[in-house]
């Protein structure tokens, strides 16, 4: 006859297994769906003047007084896949900051869209300069 802490211990293995069998279900059903993910940099300096920044290895907002705004347009092309499902996502320092125009949007292959980006300095902003990046992913439909 097994004890009582044994039947627990048995329904916790059990458990865990089944999360681990579903967390691997998820896993390999997002990767089957994923076609392709980009990543851009962005970066905000939040300073006593406005700023401008025109290189192009960064998505730059320049230097923004605090309670300011800037924006930026970003084309994205799908060159490559029949359809996809095309998200953004902004992770970092500044991701509560930043907004996008457009998101969740399909494109077929061939077309593209411009979206705006913008960042707003809040008007507690440490003056300094801020990095997040950008991911934009392609799903199959």
């Amino acid at each position: 006859m097994k004890t009582r802490n044994e039947k627990n211990i048995a329904a916790l293995i059990t458990i865990l297994f089944i999360a681990s069998v579903m967390l691997f279900a998820a896993s390999i059903t997002f990767i089957m769906l994923v076609q392709e993910f980009r990543t851009l940099d962005i970066r905000l300096t939040v300073g006593n003047h406005i700023g401008f920044n025109t290189d192009t290895d960064k998505l730059y907002f320049g230097t923004l007084p605090r309670g300011n705004t800037a924006s930026r347009n970003i084309v994205i092309e799908n060159k490559e896949y029949e359809k996809s499902v095309v998200r953004l996502k902004v992770y970092g320092e500044i991701k509560g900051w930043v907004a996008v125009s457009e998101n969740n949007f399909i494109l077929k292959q061939g077309e593209s869209k411009k979206v705006v980006i913008e960042a707003i300095a809040p008007e507690d902003a440490e003056l300094k300069s801020y990095d997040s990046r950008l991911i934009v992913v392609f799903t199959r439909l």
